[in-house]
């Protein structure tokens, strides 16, 4: 696909990250018992959950970027090699190689694009990647803070999420039966915080009846 659209792979990656980061969100957001909050609650998680809201902001940007074509003017082909993981670009260069039967896909993609530039959540993530994680405004106000995304927000950027996958499909279509999933779930992060959980309940379970038993842990050391 690379060899027909130069700049696929970068969209291909961008789409595979932000969706990744999306569903490693939803797992930390998951309705959980207590024991299970409790290990989500641990300082790694929460450096982790940072680190994915940078991450899901910074990559649904690189897919938003308008088409160099259509912000530089004259001398847009200077430009060509910046935004490159842009669905925009993605789409123009798309309806170059593909030619005439790709027309109505190409302005049913501008519309699509359009409608998420125009909507709420998108106007806010770029805010927060504008003020707070590429940039810094001092009128953030506390430095030390970066607000997560709430469960609500999630799943607006989920819809995105289909919204995009959507226009990547429209642009692949063009070449036959080619299609690129990038929004698998991998649950091997929910399977860990949920093994974690019974782990430790087993561990102190135990560790409770052995000390109830009399079992002295460094009686080894002790002669």
């Amino acid at each position: 696909m690379s060899e027909q659209i130069e700049n696929f792979e970068y969209v291909q990656m961008s789409c595979y990250l932000y969706s990744t980061s999306l569903t490693e969100i939803g797992y930390l957001y998951k309705s959980r018992p207590e024991k299970e909050r409790d290990i989500i609650s641990m300082r790694p998680f929460q450096f982790y959950m940072i680190s994915l809201t940078y991450m899901m902001t910074m990559e649904l940007m690189k897919l938003l970027e308008p088409d160099t074509k259509e912000t530089k003017g004259k001398k847009w082909e200077n430009h060509e090699d910046t935004n490159f993981a842009s669905l925009s670009k993605l789409n123009r260069t798309a309806s170059k190689s593909v030619g005439r039967d790709f027309n109505g896909r190409y302005e049913e993609n501008k519309k699509i694009l359009a409608e998420i530039r125009a909507g709420k959540f998108y106007e806010m993530a770029k805010e927060k990647r504008d003020r707070k994680l590429a940039h810094t405004d001092r009128r953030n106000g506390n430095p030390y803070g970066i607000r997560l995304y709430t469960p609500e927000e999630i799943e607006e950027a989920k819809i995105i999420r289909d919204k995009i996958k959507s226009v990547l499909d429209s642009c692949t279509n063009g070449y036959g039966d080619y299609q690129f999933i990038f929004d698998h779930e991998d649950n091997r992060t929910d399977n860990f915080i949920i093994s974690t959980a019974r782990e430790n309940e087993f561990f102190h379970k135990n560790i409770m009846q052995a000390l109830n038993e009399g079992f002295l842990f460094n009686q080894g050391n002790n002669g």
